[in-house]
């Protein structure tokens, strides 16, 4: 649910932000106007009867979601409440009525499904005592009172709003497999095998917004927002043709004798270890001929023993009076051909299931279906899965209205019990095109324009770029590494003088035609890349090379880390990847896109956007406005992979480079801890001695990437306070500006243009600027295509200002945003977020190399102290020191880049390392 800063501050007893931009009086007025289509669902009726909230208690109060969600749809639970209640899954429920304020009743799980304990210790277990206790009386008159203006948002507003999501959900989730806000089908038609044992499949994802009505007597409204949900599940399948897939195998024989081989490691080290890790906690049936139906399990481990090396006691009893007859101590292999005639597998892994000591052949078991799959795609499936989720805005938005059709608004009994109306006709609005600007290059060359910019796509060719590298080629060299699939000397020689040829061309400095080319050898591991600088220093006369290119014969992450991580950590020096296969092509539109990397690395600039921005800016030189980047980004779920905040500085008059500096964050931590953000103080200096004359900025753009809205006070309150702290210790910041922006891609607003407003795929054109229907009723945010898609469907980046102390017009920032993505160095597109983030994610994502990885520790969590600007530990008036609670970290964050600026290898400080 999207509530704004306000309702979040608000709702929790914060108060409201001061100094929050309110959303301007009037639209937009730059561009054309345009229609645009939204995946929004305006609601025409509201509830009007009052909703009573009830407590739910089963058993001690601690059991799991399913047992809880088991024991609400039991029979005994029904029939004492009723019909027409609504269920969170969790703790609470809702009714129209208030016959009791109270329920009790013991619900027997066991009875109810007809299972009766063989074991009389087991009687009981699944017997629960559940309480329903009324708590609570829904109002909607304080949501209404919001959404005229009349009152602030508050609990009573998010009570109400948090009932209404769960009706909305309340149908659906009977029907569909529900995933959060997302449904499924059970038995789907079709879903794609992703290899590797899983599949991904399409569903609905509905929520509830509080959005700008887009004028009348009342500003707010409530829409739903709807959108097609892309899910992976595990394949259902037999566990051990799961197992083999997983482990890309030809059959479970040869997984047999792949865990074999393993076994002869330490298991928990091996890669067949953690790839069956994945399975712990999968619902399975258990299948035999010696039972009547499918057992339910749940997998506990995958173990390190085979059926002929766990030995268990067999007890055989007495049908009817559980007396012991027979015990016998025989082998899982054994037993099941002595017991059900059944041949297992030798040389397979044992299942060790929940049940106590319980260890299960893999051939026996088969997958649950419906099984979600929570983990990182691998380089396959995530290509697979890119496949099958990308598609046309034409067959999104038929996905879109079957999605409306599986929601059955219409149908839906609890929306009619409770009064709930919503419109199966999507919103559609008044958009505004913004002017695209001119693309301007070197002043030899031709400019682009505007119409050729609108279209979202140009060439560079017979084009020279904007600012050629500060230093020409001199010391260079291109590093083969060895293999079966390497280049030979000879295209390795057509290749580096068609790109000489190419980059001189495009304005390019090289002096020295004849670069170092040597071959390298992947069995020198670490010291491969000396190798390389060696060979590159000795063949340049003894000059410190400048940048290395490195051939690889194949695509692959972990080579391409460990280049960067010795080139920028250990050296020092720029180094660009090329992969065998282009340059044995050696096309030229694949020499160009090197070139524009090459040039902004070396010193360059590819082009500048001259456009209304400038025509509209509020008295400013360009010298005076900086602009700062912020990302952070994090391992996949469950590794031990820590966090990487990133912050750039834009380097230039015209925005068009930008230094970048990166730093551990601690694990999955969102906000910048304060000693990160004090690293910007040495690149705001240094930005005021070469750009600005000494002078600090008089405005300062800061753009933040990827935070939820539930972190948009913490951005405010330890972001913005830490730089305004980095400020105040450089010198006199009373006179700096501060204009804060969120970036966020992770929403399901889409657009789809009405008429000829759209390209020829349907999609939005660049500049198509959204600010109504989809966006906060009351503050000051929008959504903003500034791209062309390629492939599949746009998606627009939404845009919130949280601070506007320089009280910048809104066409301003809308404009500025929309044309500067023109100047991102490496495309010949516009991009769809702004490049100070764009550059921030690269290099937050390019850090993830460069960290020295150790075991994250376990123990009691160390927050560190709050560092000040001198670098010295900031005291309490007690003379303790601040905690910084905006980290989760522990201890203190390995520096990184920390090797070379020892060495005094500084230089990369100020370049475009990451790109």
């Amino acid at each position: 649910m999207d509530l704004g800063m306000d309702g979040w501050s608000l709702a929790r007893g914060f108060g409201r932000p001061q100094n929050l931009p309110r959303r301007p009086p009037k639209p937009c007025p730059l561009g054309q106007e345009i229609n645009v289509g939204l995946n929004m669902f305006p609601v025409i009726n509201m509830p009007t009867r009052k909703v009573y909230q009830y407590d739910v208690q089963v058993g001690s109060g601690a059991e799991k979601r399913p047992v809880v969600r088991a024991v609400w749809t039991s029979k005994a639970v029904k029939n004492m409440l009723g019909p027409g209640w609504v269920f969170d899954g969790n703790r609470i429920a809702w009714a129209l009525n208030n016959n009791k304020s109270e329920y009790r009743v013991t619900v027997d799980l066991d009875k109810e499904r007809g299972f009766v304990p063989k074991q009389e210790k087991n009687i009981g277990r699944n017997t629960f005592k559940t309480f329903i206790r009324l708590t609570n009386e829904v109002k909607f008159d304080a949501l209404n009172g919001y959404l005229k203006k009349q009152a602030d948002f508050d609990n009573k507003c998010l009570e109400a709003v948090n009932f209404l999501e769960h009706l909305m959900q309340e149908e659906p989730s009977r029907k569909f497999i529900q995933i959060k806000k997302s449904f499924f089908e059970p038995t789907p038609e079709h879903r794609a095998d992703l290899s590797c044992g899983v599949e991904a499949a399409k569903g609905v994802f509905s929520s509830l917004k509080i959005v700008h009505s887009g004028g009348g007597p009342i500003p707010a409204r409530l829409a739903v927002n709807v959108d097609v949900a892309n899910g992976t599940f595990w394949r259902v399948c037999p566990l051990v043709d799961l197992v083999t897939a997983q482990m890309r195998c030809r059959d479970r024989y040869e997984l047999g004798a792949l865990f074999v081989s393993e076994r002869g490691k330490k298991w928990r080290q091996t890669r067949m270890y953690h790839e069956c890790k994945r399975l712990r906690k999968i619902r399975v049936d258990y299948y035999h001929r010696g039972i009547s139906g499918p057992q339910p399990l749940v997998v506990k481990e995958i173990v390190d023993k085979t059926p002929e090396q766990h030995d268990f006691t067999y007890v055989r009893r007495h049908e009817d009076t559980n007396e012991i007859l027979e015990t016998k101590q025989v082998n899982v292999q054994h037993y099941f051909r002595w017991r059900y005639q059944i041949g297992i597998q030798s040389n397979l892994p044992l299942v060790e299931v929940t049940k106590k000591g319980v260890m299960v052949p893999m051939e026996m078991l088969h997958m649950q279906k419906n099984q979600r799959f929570p983990y990182k795609l691998n380089e396959t499936q995530t290509s697979a899965m890119i496949k099958f989720a990308v598609t046309p805005p034409s067959q999104r938005w038929a996905a879109i209205q079957n999605g409306v059709k599986m929601l059955n608004w219409q149908g839906d009994a609890h929306l009619k019990n409770f009064g709930l109306g919503i419109s199966p006709q999507n919103a559609v609005v008044k958009a505004r095109l913004l002017p695209p600007p001119d693309i301007k290059f070197h002043s030899t060359s031709q400019k682009v324009l505007g119409g050729k910019a609108q279209s979202g796509r140009w060439s560079i060719q017979n084009t020279k770029f904007l600012e050629p590298n500060t230093e020409p080629l001199d010391s260079w060299g291109f590093a083969v590494i060895q293999d079966r699939q390497s280049v030979n000397s000879d295209q390795t020689a057509a290749f580096m003088n068609k790109f000489i040829s190419i980059y001189r061309a495009h304005g390019g400095r090289v002096t020295n035609a004849r670069p170092a080319v040597f071959p390298i050898s992947l069995t020198r591991g670490g010291e491969m890349i000396k190798d390389a600088m060696q060979q590159t220093t000795k063949g340049c006369h003894g000059k410190r090379p400048q940048i290395i290119f490195f051939i690889l014969p194949w695509k692959n992450a972990d080579l391409y880390n460990r280049i960067k991580k010795s080139c920028e950590c250990r050296f020092g020096i720029m180094s660009q990847c090329l992969q065998a296969a282009h340059v044995q092509r050696c096309q030229d539109q694949y020499i160009s896109n090197v070139c524009l990397k090459v040039n902004t690395k070396m010193g360059g600039a590819t082009c500048v956007a001259v456009g209304k921005y400038g025509q509209i800016t509020t008295r400013k030189t360009p010298g005076d406005v900086m602009i700062m980047g912020a990302d952070v980004s994090h391992g996949a779920p469950g590794s031990e992979q820590g966090s990487m905040a990133a912050l750039t500085f834009s380097f230039d008059h015209a925005f068009t480079r930008y230094a970048a500096v990166v730093q551990t964050n601690g694990v999955r931590t969102e906000i910048i801890a304060t000693e990160n953000m004090y690293l910007a103080r040495d690149y705001i200096y240094k930005w005021m001695t070469d750009i600005n004359k000494g002078r600090m900025p008089e405005r300062l753009i800061y753009i933040r990437d990827g935070v939820a809205e539930s972190q948009y006070g913490a951005v405010l309150g330890s972001e913005i306070r830490d730089l305004k702290d980095v400020l105040r210790g450089i010198g006199d910041a009373s006179n700096v500006k501060l204009v804060v922006l969120i970036a966020s891609k992770r929403h399901h607003i889409r657009f789809f243009p009405q008429g000829n407003a759209g390209d020829r795929n349907g999609n939005p054109k660049p500049g198509t600027l959204v600010e109504t229907a989809c966006t906060s009723p009351f503050e000051f945010d929008w959504y903003q295509c500034a791209h062309s898609a390629i492939k599949g469907t746009a998606r627009p980046v939404h845009y919130y200002c949280l601070l506007n102390e320089a009280n910048m017009p809104a066409e301003e920032i809308q404009q500025m945003v929309f044309e500067h993505s023109f100047q991102y160095c490496r495309a010949t597109t516009p991009v769809s977020l702004h490049p100070a983030i764009y550059y921030a994610h690269l290099a937050s994502n390019r850090a993830k190399s460069h960290e020295n990885k150790s075991t994250i520790s376990s123990g009691k969590e160390n927050k560190p102290a709050k560092i000040g600007p001198d670098g010295k530990p900031i005291m309490d008036e007690h003379g303790k020191k601040v905690v910084d609670d905006s980290s989760s970290m522990s201890g203190m964050p390995a520096p990184l880049l920390q090797m070379y600026h020892e060495k005094g290898y500084r230089k990369l400080d100020w370049a475009m390392w990451y790109v």
